[in-house]
């Protein structure tokens, strides 16, 4: 009920005060242990409020079937599920010589590939 409170101020109002985060999506924060949201710290990170508290509201409803909706609610269900998908393909296993496992061919929309660097950074530190 936070997270739904919290978002109707901010599309009421196109903004939402510190007060107003601390009496909604600040308790739900709290609860966690995660450092309050404010807007001096949306500011300071060029974080959008309404994205964050959306954002929110996806990470404490995981599960819990409302995600789906709420794509629908906010009208970007087509950008958002229409994005590519991307899985790991272990080097080395079985995955790379059985196509009975892995078909690329039989992807409706075909295959991509992306490179991933941040395992390889955060090696090198």
């Amino acid at each position: 009920m936070y997270l739904t409170y919290a978002e109707a101020l901010y599309e009421l109002n196109g903004a939402i005060t510190d007060g107003q985060l601390n009496e909604s999506l600040n308790l739900v924060r709290g609860r966690a242990g995660v450092a309050p949201l404010t807007n001096q710290l949306a500011t300071t990170y060029s974080l959008n409020i309404l994205e964050e508290i959306r954002r929110e509201r996806t990470v404490e409803l995981f599960q819990e079937n409302n995600r789906f909706n709420d794509l629908k609610r906010w009208g970007i269900a087509e950008e958002v599920l229409s994005a590519p998908l991307f899985g790991p393909i272990i080097e080395g296993t079985d995955y790379e010589t059985n196509t009975d496992l892995y078909d690329p061919s039989k992807f409706q929309f075909g295959e991509g590939v992306k490179q991933y660097t941040v395992l390889k950074d955060l090696r090198e530190r």
